[in-house]
């Protein structure tokens, strides 16, 4: 499964959906979550922790946010050769599979449409881990 030593990010503009996820992931005994609003928040985030010697173990990533959207975000980091291995996980509100076909082709690992609970976001994950293995 997930690496234990490995953080997670949830970059989403929505305070509660970033909570909701981070409650999801204890509950799975995940390891620790850090948190941004947006794609420019996520990359200080990236930047702060890949400087401290801290492994980025997952990156769970809204489409739609002010400033830098998750397609944005995930285009750099793929561009990235410090942040290119990280596993991402887009999420979106709109049902639009175009959206979500492009976000693969970018490099996105998997993508999650809201609203979502527990046991979809552990599926996804452990789907994730199996073929990133």
């Amino acid at each position: 499964m997930f690496p234990s030593n490995s953080v997670i990010l949830i970059v989403d503009d929505s305070s509660a959906i970033r909570t909701m996820i981070n409650s999801h992931l204890e509950s799975m005994e995940f390891g620790d979550v850090l948190e941004a609003a947006n794609g420019k928040e996520a990359l200080k985030q990236l930047e702060d922790h890949y400087n401290e010697g801290l492994k980025i173990g997952l990156a769970i990533v809204d489409w739609k946010m002010p400033e830098m959207d998750g397609l944005e975000l995930l285009k750099f980091m793929k561009r990235h050769k410090k942040y290119k291995e990280i596993p991402f996980l887009m999420i979106a509100a709109e049902r639009e599979a175009d959206k979500m076909t492009l976000a693969v082709a970018e490099g996105a690992a998997d993508f999650l449409f809201k609203p979502f609970n527990e046991n979809q976001l552990l599926e996804k994950l452990e789907a994730m881990w199996e073929r990133l293995k």
